[in-house]
């Protein structure tokens, strides 16, 4: 019975103690909302001094002093009255890295979880291969970029007249305007020489 008791008295002197407040946004009005104990090496937990049940209305801020440290509004939640909370204490290093205060209605208060970090899952490792070209992927690869441009060609079933078209038109185009300006030097001459025989 002596060593129960010892046992039990040794666990109890190495827990640590966290407290918690709740602080409206301005910081006018500070309430607690418990103590707490925990231990880092056995995961233990338990409620010291239950929060009360005094109704607090509005969005709040939730901060902890605890042995080494402190977190000021490590949450920031609007507290439902009555309290149906988790108080989740990750610890990493024999250290409190992170709390959560996360909503349970299965439970009575607010209820102390202490946890430590689990690992993941990994992605298997893709094995990844060098591949070198050798000069026959090279040529390979050269015949299936000539055949791709030799697929869009299509045959042209169309006269020379269709295909040529444009060019016959600039050349009709230029041919009349050479004809017209020819015919008006001619006409030009024409009315210089019938000028001349009236000067004379």
């Amino acid at each position: 019975m002596r060593i129960f008791s010892l046992a039990t008295l040794a666990s109890v002197a190495f827990c640590s103690e966290l407290k918690l407040e709740l602080r409206t946004i301005n910081g006018d009005e500070i309430a607690p909302l418990g103590v707490y104990q925990y231990n880092i090496d056995n995961l233990n937990a338990s409620v010291v001094e239950a929060a009360t049940g005094k109704e607090n209305h509005g969005i709040h801020c939730v901060d902890a002093t605890f042995d080494g440290g402190s977190s000021t509004c490590f949450s920031f939640l609007e507290i439902e009255s009555p309290l149906h909370y988790n108080l989740l204490i990750d610890v990493d290093d024999n250290q409190i890295r992170k709390l959560s205060l996360v909503h349970n209605r299965e439970v009575e208060g607010i209820i102390p979880e202490v946890r430590r970090p689990v690992k993941g899952p990994e992605a298997p490792a893709m094995k990844l291969r060098k591949i070198t070209k050798t000069y026959q992927d090279k040529k390979a690869d050269k015949k299936v970029t000539t055949a791709q441009f030799s697929e869009e060609d299509t045959i042209d079933d169309k006269s020379w007249l269709q295909k040529n078209w444009k060019i016959l038109a600039i050349g009709l185009v230029v041919y009349n305007v050479v004809v017209v300006m020819n015919k008006q030097e001619e006409i030009k001459q024409e009315v210089e020489q019938q000028r001349k025989p009236l000067l004379d």
